[in-house]
């Protein structure tokens, strides 16, 4: 048993269970063999055992997001998945883990509500997002392409910001939920995300892709109306073609001569459709 408890946050934990997926006795011994100056056999005699390596949970984070693979709108999605792994403290997960007979758990974490308890991470590095909202706007910032798609999308809401703040909720909820979460994203990856989209101020965004004083509002209206919503959809049902031309494309490369021309054809329908849809007014 444990000999001492800490608080800790909703981060840590979930980033504590999705360990439970991993294989740490694999990754323990892989480190031990690397590094085996760390694991002294006269230190085993004298009771001693290693806590858990962090880099070696660093590392099999960075491999979880490579779920995010390079699509347009990935980079701000990343972005607010990275803000939340900022508030996760990867040493007390490592201290928390225990292998029978290779390491010991030094304490257990625990979450509470109590404003008693507060839990604290280390200072976070120079430039790092104040919350959410910064998170998207310094992925902004960095990448042109995306912020050149969200002004294209902005023609929906015509300068109503409180109608753009609907529209960007929708849109990002709904790209998530139909062309996110097909792929094979660790659960601490779509978790986060949620939780990030749920907390950006969706006015700002919405203000500074008009090119506005950014302001916070507190509208009651927090979806777009059936008319609006409906226009939402087609750069919705733009991204799906465009995975699924994608998809098809890459699949071909598995099928014989005779199947691989129909699969192109069909991978460029789906880029033709996108194309007219982009050309249409929406």
């Amino acid at each position: 048993m444990p000999t001492h408890n800490y608080s800790t946050n909703p981060e840590t934990l979930l980033l504590l269970a999705w360990c439970s997926e991993l294989d740490l006795q694999a990754l323990l011994q892989k480190d031990q063999q690397a590094r085996p100056h760390k694991y002294p056999e006269k230190a085993y005699r004298d009771g001693w055992l290693p806590m858990f390596p962090e880099h070696m949970l660093s590392e099999q984070i960075t491999e979880a997001l490579s779920c995010f693979q390079g699509g347009i709108y990935d980079p701000v999605l990343l972005h607010l998945v990275q803000y939340r792994l900022l508030l996760v403290s990867v040493e007390d997960i490592a201290a928390a883990i225990g292998l029978k007979d290779q390491t010991r758990a030094w304490h257990a974490l625990f979450y509470s509500d109590d404003p008693f308890l507060r839990h604290t991470t280390e200072k976070q590095p120079a430039n790092s997002p104040e919350n959410e909202t910064d998170a998207f706007l310094q992925s902004l910032s960095i990448h042109a392409a995306l912020h050149k798609r969200l002004i294209q999308l902005s023609q929906i809401w015509s300068n109503n910001v409180c109608l753009g703040a609907q529209c960007l909720r929708t849109f990002f909820f709904g790209y998530t939920r139909m062309l996110f979460q097909h792929r094979e994203a660790p659960f601490f990856v779509t978790e986060f995300l949620g939780r990030s989209l749920q907390q950006v101020d969706w006015h700002v965004i919405a203000a500074h892709i008009q090119g506005v004083d950014a302001y916070s509002c507190e509208c009651s209206t927090s979806e777009p109306s059936s008319e609006h919503e409906g226009a939402v959809h087609i750069p919705l049902f733009q991204e799906l073609l465009i995975l699924a031309g994608d998809e098809i494309r890459l699949a071909s490369r598995r099928l014989p001569d005779h199947l691989r021309s129909n699969a192109l054809f069909l991978s460029g329908l789906c880029g033709d459709t996108v194309r007219i849809c982009t050309s249409e007014p929406q």
